[in-house]
């Protein structure tokens, strides 16, 4: 078994919308997006080996923990057009000491918790000089009902600084002082903040920036995995971190304009991009 450039783990995930059933999940976003930009990807994950095996593209390595339950949402829409998202079925938590040896030396580990099913000592099972972690799901919780929403991080702090953290605006709605432990616990710090833009931090520094044009949004599932992922990627192959979020804002603005994981662009579909794109202004300056 190959040491991986890039690891993913996390739930892959089968989310129910109107038009049918799609795959989704940080974990799954963020491998075909390191394969996208041209790495040799892997992805750790739970689930019912059918629906996995049909949904992870076969260029990236996977390794599989068969359970009879994938992780499923259900995504519907209000009266007012907001997106309403349930829980219906929930995988067991995954299990990190299944984790190949080799896998456990890749060169770039993103952990990507779509619910609990990974805590913050994930963080100490790997010597990768690279180490992102997107924790969205840790900020997620249900009612009895099944439905979103959410809720005070369930951890507040994880044992070693890593390279970067990505949350969104969303994430931390019910939980904003949770900004300060993400920004101390990495390097590079990015709250996403959709069509406004993103916050980076880094350094001791914090800067507002503008997106990119877009064309159309069509859907903005997985623009923020994608975001991150590319950020990651560009910081662990030594770009700045204000250079690394423009092209991470960059990729993430094709996201939305096709469905699903079909949006996700090549790098030099975001080069091209970044050459037509407006300036990425600070809003602070």
């Amino acid at each position: 078994m190959m040491i991986p450039e890039f690891l993913s783990i996390g739930y892959v995930v089968r989310d129910l919308v109107k038009e049918g059933e799609q795959p989704g999940g940080s974990a799954l976003y963020s491998a075909v997006t390191a394969q996208k930009l041209g790495l040799k990807a892997a992805i750790f994950t739970n689930g019912e080996p059918k629906f996995l095996d049909l949904h992870i593209p076969s260029e990236i390595d996977r390794y599989l923990v068969r359970k009879e339950i994938t992780t499923t949402f259900v995504h519907e829409y209000n009266s007012q057009g907001h997106r309403v998202s349930l829980l219906k079925n929930l995988a067991p938590e995954i299990m990190l000491e299944m984790i190949p040896t080799e896998w456990k030396k890749s060169h770039r580990v993103m952990i990507c918790p779509n619910w609990s099913e990974i805590g913050p000592d994930a963080v100490n099972l790997f010597g990768a000089k690279w180490i992102a972690l997107a924790p969205q799901g840790w900020f997620r919780n249900c009612d009895e009902k099944g439905c979103f929403y959410f809720g005070p991080s369930k951890w507040s702090n994880i044992p070693k600084k890593v390279n970067l953290i990505v949350v969104s605006e969303e994430d931390l709605k019910s939980d904003p002082s949770a900004w300060q432990w993400i920004k101390e616990s990495a390097e590079v710090a990015v709250k996403t903040k959709g069509r406004q833009g993103y916050v980076l931090s880094y350094e001791g520094k914090q800067e507002t920036y503008l997106p990119p044009y877009v064309a159309e949004e069509f859907d903005p599932t997985g623009a923020g995995d994608v975001f991150a992922t590319t950020l990651f990627i560009a910081l662990s192959e030594g770009m700045h971190p204000k250079e690394a979020s423009q092209m991470a804002s960059v990729a993430a603005s094709y996201v939305v304009e096709k469905k699903g994981l079909f949006g996700i662009p090549t790098r030099k579909e975001i080069s091209d991009r970044i050459a037509m794109s407006r300036p990425n202004y600070d809003l602070n300056s």
